[in-house]
């Protein structure tokens, strides 16, 4: 198996002294050793990363202030070769400030989150595994409680439902997961159109979203005060809201500064994995019949600030943003054996791919 990992190339004054992009490493689902950890192909700011289906293409948030003299960041595409190999494609705009996200449709296109501006854009997907530039762009409105992190609006990702014909955007700065349905113009391409809104507790700071895959449930992590929200999916045409089912915190004593990340459901959906930044833990939840989450329990996530992690059979790897390491755990529910770690700068998103 392959894996990259995408980072921040400069943080806190550290710098990777000239190999900045997107790393690769070989992983051995058997005993959790990685191998041949290095930086695949250059480039600037490559925070988070998506594989197409097939594994052939690798896409790149660049968290940059300014593209070709606009104020805007903008996003790469990479053909992938063989031991883990990248080959550069093309870049173009995100069409806004702060990109942080961006999530592959199963039509062809992705769909990129602009933290800064609070806006979503549509990326065409080339056959040739390129990105077209921008063909549609919605800018959000609103704010919340929380002065300094909720004044504005702040898209921090878009998730597909099972069906790939409903979206979800979560909004960070005005306590909203937003829904959209797609819709296409008359060149065929991908476009959105907002049809429904969760809106959660107030400075909850709705971060990342998964889907169950087989019940009509999402999960949502919260950011700002640590929680995950279940959501009802069951939506009829009439309904124009998503109803809430269960809020539970990550955190089994609260602690003041700590921010949830990253959400993933393991392979059978049974259980469900958080992190936790300032906790620097791994929460794990186990999935009832009906959906509902219930606590299971937490481990130390083996390094500071947790920010991304994914699952590959019986091992979890986490990127940590402040102490430039790679750590991976072999886990049996909310048990887990430290197998190996790695120096890897500042991480913001791990991926791997068989």
């Amino acid at each position: 198996m392959t894996g990259y990992l995408g980072v921040y190339m400069e943080t806190q004054g550290r710098r990777a002294n000239g190999t900045d992009g997107i790393y690769s490493f070989s992983f051995d689902p058997e005993t959790g050793r990685v191998d041949r950890l290095r930086v695949a192909v250059q480039s600037v700011n490559p925070t988070y990363l998506a594989l197409s289906s097939t594994g052939e293409f690798l896409y790149a948030i660049n968290e940059i202030v300014e593209w070709q003299g606009q104020r805007t960041g903008a996003v790469s595409a990479f053909a992938v070769g063989g031991g883990g190999n990248l080959s550069f494609l093309n870049q173009v705009s995100s069409n806004g400030r702060g990109p942080c996200h961006i999530a592959l449709a199963p039509h062809p296109a992705a769909v990129v989150s602009n933290y800064t501006d609070g806006s979503i854009s549509i990326l065409p997907v080339n056959k040739d595994g390129s990105l077209s530039a921008p063909t549609q762009t919605i800018c959000f409105q609103g704010k919340s409680v929380d002065a300094e992190r909720q004044d504005a609006p702040h898209a921090h990702c878009f998730a597909f439902d099972n069906t790939g014909k409903r979206g979800f955007a979560c909004d960070l700065g005005s306590d909203r997961v937003r829904g959209f349905r797609f819709l296409t113009d008359s060149h065929r391409r991908l476009r959105l159109k907002e049809h429904e809104v969760f809106i959660s507790n107030p400075g909850s700071g709705p971060r990342h979203m998964v889907f169950h895959p087989s019940k009509p449930v999402a999960y949502v992590v919260n950011e700002l005060n640590s929680t995950v929200d279940v959501l009802d999916m069951r939506l009829k045409e009439t309904m124009s809201s998503v109803q809430k089912l269960q809020t539970i915190t990550t955190l089994t004593e609260p602690l003041p500064g700590n921010t949830a990340s990253a959400v993933k459901l393991d392979a059978d959906a049974r259980l469900l994995y958080v992190s936790n930044r300032g906790r620097d833990s791994i929460t794990v939840f186990g999935v009832q019949e009906n959906g509902l989450l219930e606590y299971v329990g937490a481990f130390p996530s083996g390094g500071r600030t947790p920010r991304d992690f994914t699952l590959a059979g019986d091992f979890l790897l986490v990127c940590h943003q402040d102490s430039d390491n790679l750590v991976v755990f072999r886990i049996d529910r909310a048990t887990a054996e430290k197998t190996g770690e790695y120096e890897a700068l500042s991480g913001v998103c791990v991926v791997v791919r068989s």
